[in-house]
């Protein structure tokens, strides 16, 4: 659009430059009034054919305003306080600053004597309107070379071209379209932190009339949702599992929601039988302390055992999504509150159809791109915040997406999916973002057997919420196998980096 809009400026200059379109002896020059058509129609056809190639079903009717997203308080409602005294009548808020490195970046820190540096030099700093004006009140003008945009948006958009750079954005302009840095070795997502303690805060004045919470950082609205893989304990090995299961219990106290994704199911679970029933699957998924669990990449020869299993979770306090008892059932969303912010879960199963229910047969939820976009309209329009969107794409055993597993997890972006996950592939595979989205087109295995059917690593993450928004989504390396466990950072971080780094 951009683009176009230059061009027609060009070819039909405003104001002064209008009487350049004749030729020095008065007649009009018909050249540019042609080429200009020319140019516009092969713009749109380009346009058109790009649609084409793989069109997003159209909202229905005022389903716009349910996907929009409320903005955050802009810079003409605040004035920045340099003063510690407060204006008599003034209504103050406190705004909080993070540091931030591209999505792709590895883990690393930086120091608030580093930042004032960068701030003070000619250095690689990108920073928002708002920010500069907050952080000049403590540390004085901002040097010449630091770069300062209008939003965080924009920050994520300089920091691809440079990745060295740091930025610096306020705490509710978080996204994953960045990565939010730990300052002096403190994480600012880490709701024990307290406001006070950062040193990168500021008061603003806000203009009478005007909403504005108190701190843009509520530390008890920090929410953590961890999903991983596949999850296929080995049938009659309990020990093992249990076991394991006791570990993963530490790390899974870190989280308000813990999801499970379930291959195969054990033997089926009348509620009376409870717990004492299910094999080993059901043992682990109660040891872990599993909120919600995912039946999108179900096996063919669990089928029949999803409807009890399901009233079995439900007796327990555990969600479901993916599958059912029938298409209808399969279809229902599940749908949690995480300090705040309600998150919806959506599963669909794209891979096989060997397993998707039918209007009479139990099964999983089949992938249909209409009804998905319908699917997150309705979530929204019930009070969802966020919608998270699980796609089972089948048992591969490759890193790198198909270009249809790409068409089809990106259609999910372009339908209003915050998150997209691929939750069976035996192996971990790339993720990128899509339209400022995250995609992860594979988590690969969790909890497995050690028979060489599964990859030894598989990806844990970590999705960080605040308010209604999504503001990390942080990917974490385990050891696969029926003691799965966290790798160093050594190890994860080159890893990572080549899932991050793919290229077609």
């Amino acid at each position: 659009m951009r683009l176009l809009v230059w061009i027609l400026r060009r070819l039909f200059p405003a104001g002064r430059r209008r009487a350049s379109r004749t030729g020095s002896g008065g007649r009009r020059l018909p050249g540019r009034p042609l080429l200009a058509g020319g140019v516009l129609l092969l713009l749109l056809a380009a346009g058109t054919a790009g649609l084409a190639g793989r069109a997003v079903p159209a909202l229905p009717a005022g389903a716009h305003a349910v996907l929009a997203r409320p903005p955050t308080p802009s810079l003409p409602l605040l004035r920045p306080l340099a003063g510690r005294e407060k204006p008599a009548g003034a209504e103050l808020t406190e705004r909080l600053y993070v540091p931030v490195a591209p999505a792709a970046a590895g883990p690393r820190a930086v120091s608030a004597a580093e930042l004032r540096a960068r701030w003070r030099q000619v250095a690689r700093l990108v920073i928002t309107e708002e920010a500069a004006q907050a952080l000049a009140t403590r540390w004085g003008p901002v040097g010449e070379g630091v770069i300062v945009v209008a939003d965080a948006l924009a920050v994520s958009r300089q920091l691809l071209d440079m990745p060295q750079a740091i930025g610096v954005v306020a705490f509710d302009e978080l996204s994953p379209a960045v990565r939010a840095l730990p300052l002096g070795g403190v994480d600012l997502l880490d709701r024990t932190v307290p406001n006070r303690l950062w040193p990168l805060r500021a008061r603003w004045e806000v203009r009478a009339g005007q909403a504005v919470p108190p701190s843009n950082r509520d530390p008890e609205g920090i929410g953590v949702l961890v999903l991983t893989g596949v999850t296929a304990p080995a049938e009659g090995e309990p020990g093992p599992a249990r076991a394991s299961a006791a570990r993963i219990a530490l790390f899974a106290r870190s989280a308000d929601v813990w999801h499970a994704s379930v291959r195969a199911l054990g033997e089926g679970c009348a509620p009376g039988e409870l717990p004492g029933c299910g094999g080993p699957v059901l043992r682990v998924l109660l040891d872990v302390g599993a909120d919600v669990v995912e039946f999108s990449g179900l096996h063919p020869g669990s089928r029949q055992e999803i409807a009890a299993w399901q009233e079995a979770l439900a007796t327990l306090g555990v969600g479901s999504f993916g599958a059912g008892r029938n298409a209808a059932e399969a279809a229902r969303p599940y749908t949690v509150d995480v300090r705040g912010t309600r998150v919806t879960f959506l599963g669909y199963a794209a891979g096989s159809r060997e397993t998707t229910a039918t209007p009479d047969e139990p099964g999983t939820n089949a992938y249909d791109p209409v009804r998905l976009r319908a699917d997150i309209v309705r979530a929204r329009q019930a009070g969802a915040d966020l919608v998270f969107v699980h796609i089972d794409y089948g048992e591969v055993y490759h890193a790198t997406p198909t270009a249809d597993q790409r068409a089809t997890f990106q259609t999910a972006v372009e339908a209003g999916a915050d998150l997209v996950v691929g939750t069976q592939p035996f192996v971990p595979q790339a993720f990128e973002l899509h339209q400022g989205r995250p995609i992860f087109y594979g988590l690969g295995p969790f909890l497995v057997p050690e028979n060489g059917a599964y990859g030894p690593r598989g990806l844990v993450l970590q999705a960080l919420v605040h308010r209604g928004k999504l503001l990390q989504v942080r990917p974490l390396v385990v050891a696969a196998g029926p003691e799965p466990r966290l790798l160093p950072a050594e190890e994860s971080t080159p890893f990572l980096a080549t899932l991050a780094g793919w290229s077609d």
